[in-house]
């Protein structure tokens, strides 16, 4: 592929990302991106031939930038100890409690995408999920299983998935709650890493401590 080709692309995927995020997917059409891209319906067609298969490709892009550029690897179980997928789980939860979600220049795009296409219900529900939420989870959920291999109930280990997502979007989406409650009108990076930290320590208390 040509790098005019692959320019393109680029810039296709750009442009549906960011109506995607304020129209939705089924409010969208490939003429719509087309105009707004500068370019023929018909080259649209010609790179991606459906708006399911541009949609895919956008998921791909918001995976890899929005969410995994910042993830640590987190290997199969099998070569984990429980010291690794404890140190993991920390990194993991300070990622998921810190970092903005960011797609180019604009991390609203990405917020505002999560935000429409997470929703149950959506068009192409399952796929959104299955490429962006679910590797983050279930490589939460394998450095749990490191740290607790005991624990083999899969319902359990989904629920504590699930509370320490949670938790991490909490301090991230209810930012407003938290300034009111403290009576401040920002927060710090300072305060934000201690927020962080909290979650952490008490995530691990509650898993350490958790019957099998």
């Amino acid at each position: 592929m040509s790098t005019k080709d692959t320019e393109l692309k680029r810039n296709l995927v750009k442009t549906a990302l960011e109506l995607f995020s304020e129209q939705g997917y089924r409010g969208t059409s490939l003429r719509q991106i087309a105009e707004h891209a500068g370019v023929s319906h018909g080259s649209v067609r010609y790179h991606f031939g459906s708006k399911e298969s541009l949609y895919t490709a956008t998921l791909d892009c918001f995976s890899k930038e929005a969410v995994g550029s910042h993830f640590p690897h987190v290997p199969d179980l099998s070569e984990m100890t429980k010291e690794q997928g404890r140190a993991l789980f920390a990194e993991m939860v300070y990622t998921l409690a810190t970092v903005k979600a960011k797609i180019g220049e604009d991390p609203a795009i990405a917020m505002s995408y999560l935000e429409r296409e997470g929703v149950l219900g959506k068009p192409l529900n399952q796929k959104f999920f299955n490429r962006v939420i679910k590797p983050g989870h279930d490589a939460l959920k394998r450095t749990i299983q490191a740290m607790r291999p005991d624990i083999k109930d899969d319902q359990t280990l989904e629920i504590i998935v699930f509370n320490v997502i949670a938790q991490c979007l909490m301090l991230r989406i209810g930012r407003s709650v938290i300034l009111k409650r403290l009576g401040k009108r920002t927060l710090t990076r300072k305060d934000i890493d201690k927020f962080a930290s909290i979650i952490c320590e008490l995530s691990l208390m509650g898993i350490d401590g958790l019957s099998d």
